[in-house]
């Protein structure tokens, strides 16, 4: 029987940042499947413990990769370290994120550049660098943000590195379409990390909870797992003619006319239905 163009079964996975957030939730759904994934994380004991869980509860190969994406010694040493560790890279997603959300006006040079080196610089150099490990068929996975075409609370150089990891995500696609490697990017919206699942739900965060349903139309919140289950489709050879985008993953939040939005807000609060997701 054909296997399923969804099944992942058997990759294997590299992953920046992977040692929490959104990182973490990506490498537990590729391990769910089935993969083999190497952890890529500047956080050591952070690394190692994600690689053990990895290990223990999905019962799959795991290893842990040191890895300073503000190094370009560091990121050729990422390459060379995967391929003695897995001999190939299937499936590479960028998603380290680095630097403090200043704003305007309190915004750093050394800020700017550590946003700007570890998200977009490293982001090109470590595909590049992973390229020869990943055969016809492979994927590559940039982690973007909607404030890479809106306006946040974030840093300016934050908003300006997500949106050359876009631009990053086309140049790539067509660089590395003629390996049968395609590129693709996931610019998730709110997304409630694991570690502050707790504090979401509180009652001290009742209000900010119900304005946080109220701006998605479904009344959905988005979770680490949303973003890992797109990482999925994307890497799967369901999404084969897929290349050159980028997958906005969420619930709607930024397809909204703002005036609407907030008037909305302002005369009937939170009339959407609460849901966990």
């Amino acid at each position: 029987m054909k296997a399923s163009p969804f099944s992942l079964k058997g990759k294997k996975v590299l992953v920046t940042g992977g040692a929490s957030g959104i990182g973490l939730g990506i490498c537990k759904g590729f391990a769910r499947l089935g993969c083999s994934v190497i952890v890529s994380d500047i956080s050591r004991t952070a690394g190692e413990h994600a690689a053990k869980l990895l290990r223990q509860k999905f019962k799959v190969k795991s290893a842990y990769i040191h890895c300073d994406l503000t190094k370009a010694t560091s990121v050729a040493d990422l390459a060379a370290s995967a391929k003695k560790a897995f001999g190939r890279v299937d499936i590479l997603v960028n998603n380290c994120r680095a630097g403090q959300p200043k704003p305007f006006d309190q915004e750093t040079e050394g800020n700017w550049d550590l946003n700007l080196d570890t998200m977009a610089k490293a982001c090109f150099f470590l595909s590049r660098g992973i390229l020869p490990l990943m055969p016809a068929g492979s994927s590559i996975i940039n982690i973007s943000s909607v404030l890479s075409y809106a306006v946040g609370g974030e840093a300016p150089s934050y908003h300006v590195a997500k949106a050359a990891v876009d631009q990053l995500t086309r140049y790539l696609a067509v660089q590395c379409g003629s390996k049968q490697v395609r590129v693709n990017a996931i610019a998730p919206g709110f997304i409630v990390k694991e570690p502050h699942l707790k504090r979401f739900h509180s009652k001290a965060s009742d209000e900010y909870r119900a304005i946080a349903h109220y701006a998605h139309p479904s009344g959905a919140i988005g979770f680490e797992s949303d973003v890992a289950n797109a990482a999925a489709f994307l890497a799967s050879d369901a999404a084969r003619f897929v290349t050159g985008q980028v997958l906005v993953v969420d619930g709607g939040l930024t397809i909204q006319e703002p005036f609407m939005l907030l008037h909305g807000l302002g005369s009937k609060p939170v009339q959407r239905k609460r849901r966990r997701g």
